[in-house]
């Protein structure tokens, strides 16, 4: 999932850069445009992501994993 992204993102940003500068003649336009959207989106995470949450419920998952790791590791093992 994540390499059809990658590739859809390496094929989409050429695109809107290239039609950015032919509506607007002006190369270094697209710079503009990528720094706002840049901007914007390190303002979303800024205002809107809790880290101290996300951190909390990272430990629990791990947690989670592990233990479900354990449990498969040692069901195998009794089956052998």
């Amino acid at each position: 999932m994540i390499g059809i992204i990658g590739k859809t993102s390496s094929f989409i940003g050429p695109l809107v850069s290239s039609a950015i500068i032919d509506d607007t003649g002006n190369n270094s336009t697209p710079f503009y445009f990528l720094f706002a959207l840049s901007l914007v989106s390190f303002l979303f995470l800024l205002f809107f992501v809790d880290v101290k949450k996300s951190r909390v419920e990272q430990v629990e998952f791990l947690e989670r994993e592990r233990a479900a790791k354990a449990k498969r590791v040692g069901g195998s093992e009794l089956s052998a």
